[in-house]
């Protein structure tokens, strides 16, 4: 039974100020990196890649996951609306994990953009399509589709996930020419809804009818929640209302940094799937951890313009290696240096 080890991150405008301009580019690379080992990941799906530089970041993470596991990985970058958007998404998985992805019958991979009209922040025309990549587990020859969808940040969410749950590549596939069912879906986006107000995700979570894709009320994708906890990160305005001024008074409980729950990752047919936020946090906090040997690495000062390093950074005081135990300083890095978003993992069987 091949075993999928799906890591979901959102990554805050991945652009050039974070990636090759700044004094930590290879440092946040390596942690999204040793993050995806430390998870075992087999396939990540990365959102808010700036298209700038999606592609060199692709392959940056990729290279860097290979290097520290000795296995090799291959990524497809995808502009998230072609030709109107600053934003792709990143697909990247392991090529000798027990799954290859599908070619159709021109010989291409199965992987690209959903067909539909998805919504944007002021219509519900011409936004953010979702990405979706299918593949065949090569020990039980099963199907499953990967996908991957930044909604918009209003009440157009909604419409977002109608129009994800309509996408046909989630229940059908070419394969080399031949349409066939997909047995097994993760969905991983940035949803920008609530997941425990549950009503909003009904075309996610209500049941595929008997001919798929969903048409009407009362169908859906038939996928759950993989976690129902936070997955975003407070502020600095947040953490200063509620422990004041002094970091010393802050907590040094990593999960009292989290705001709302946006994130997430949503399955079906997957019996069994595990899974939940990555703590990002409690990484960087422990000296045990590599996560963390990479996030003492850096640095607060940017060398060529003699400012902060990435914002906040000088909130930070030294020296990292013993500091970082601190939450904090721990949420600090990771808010502002990494994203404000955590991590989603699941591992579901095929």
């Amino acid at each position: 039974m091949a075993n999928i080890n799906l890591l979901s991150w959102n990554i805050e405008v991945f652009g050039p100020g974070k990636y090759g301009n700044s004094a930590n580019s290879i440092g946040l690379v390596n942690l999204i990196a040793q993050v995806a080992v430390q998870q075992n990941s087999n396939m990540v799906v990365l959102m808010e890649l700036m298209s700038s530089v999606a592609q060199q970041i692709c392959y940056s993470v990729c290279e860097a996951i290979a290097n520290a596991t000795g296995n090799p990985w291959m990524y497809v970058q995808l502009q998230a609306r072609p030709g109107g958007d600053r934003e792709s998404y990143g697909m990247l998985w392991q090529t000798n994990a027990n799954f290859a992805v599908l070619n159709n019958g021109a010989g291409q991979m199965n992987v690209g953009l959903s067909p539909l009209d998805f919504p944007c922040n002021f219509s519900d025309r011409e936004g953010r399509r979702a990405a979706l990549a299918t593949f065949r587990t090569t020990d039980t020859n099963n199907n499953f589709t990967v996908s991957v969808y930044h909604a918009p940040p209003n009440a157009r969410a909604i419409r977002g996930l109608e129009v994800l749950a309509k996408t046909p590549g989630l229940y059908t596939v070419d394969n080399a020419g031949a349409a066939q069912a997909v047995g097994m879906r993760l969905l991983g986006a940035d949803y920008n809804l609530d997941v425990n107000i549950q009503p909003e995700y009904s075309w996610l979570t209500d049941p595929v009818p008997a001919a798929p894709p969903p048409a009407a009320a009362g169908q859906g994708a038939g996928t759950a929640p993989i976690t129902a906890a936070d997955t975003t990160l407070m502020n600095m305005s947040n953490a200063v209302a509620r422990w004041g001024n002094d970091l010393a008074a802050w907590s040094n409980v990593a999960t009292d940094y989290r705001a709302l729950q946006l994130d997430n990752i949503f399955w079906a047919a997957a019996p069994g799937a595990v899974g939940g936020p990555v703590d990002l946090v409690a990484m960087i906090m422990n000296p045990a951890s590599p996560v963390r040997v990479i996030a003492q690495s850096f640095v607060t000062l940017d060398a060529v313009t003699q400012g902060p390093a990435f914002p906040f950074a000088f909130s930070l005081p030294p020296p990292l290696n013993v500091n970082l135990s601190l939450g904090c300083c721990a949420w600090m890095l990771a808010r502002y240096g990494v994203s404000d978003h955590l991590p989603v993992f699941t591992s579901a069987a095929i």
